[in-house]
């Protein structure tokens, strides 16, 4: 049931995810899904879960394919890019798209970045030590630098 349903909630716009595609897509019957999932919040969070532990699971195996070092994030990134399912960022889109900082998708989202920052954080360290700057370059690089976020919001 996770790469159908991974398509469904992952492979375009959330809210345009129904019931009725859901089940048409998974091919398990309604009972089935509300067995496992009491409705589409969970769902999205399952899924998202899964899209994590996999996606990062890629991007080291991606990465020391390319050989190792921080600027081989930037060959694996394209190398997904290039790849004909890839949609866009899941967990970017999730953060978007549920519009309630406080959900479960956004939470889990936010992990995800959190989670990746520190993994090309700790590519940068092995190849020299760290500079003030380091941080906030790869929250840039990776599409999540809270500091301008945060001066948005209080003007």
């Amino acid at each position: 049931m996770g790469r159908p349903l991974a398509l469904v909630v992952t492979g375009g716009n959330t809210n345009d995810c129904s019931q009725f595609t859901t089940l048409a897509v998974s091919g398990v019957g309604r009972a089935s899904l509300y067995r496992h999932f009491s409705g589409k919040d969970d769902l999205v969070a399952a899924v998202l879960q899964r899209r994590d532990e996999n996606w990062r699971a890629w991007l080291e195996a991606r990465v020391e394919a390319h050989g190792g070092g921080p600027l081989a994030v930037f060959d694996a990134l394209a190398e997904g890019a290039e790849d004909d399912g890839f949609r866009g960022c899941a967990f970017i889109d999730a953060m978007a798209e549920t519009g309630e900082p406080d959900s479960e998708a956004h939470r889990l989202a936010a992990d995800h970045k959190r989670k990746v920052t520190a993994y090309v954080h700790g590519l940068l360290v092995k190849v020299g030590p760290p500079g003030r700057r380091t941080g906030r370059r790869v929250r840039v690089a990776h599409g999540r630098d809270d500091r301008h976020r945060d001066a948005r919001a209080q003007r």
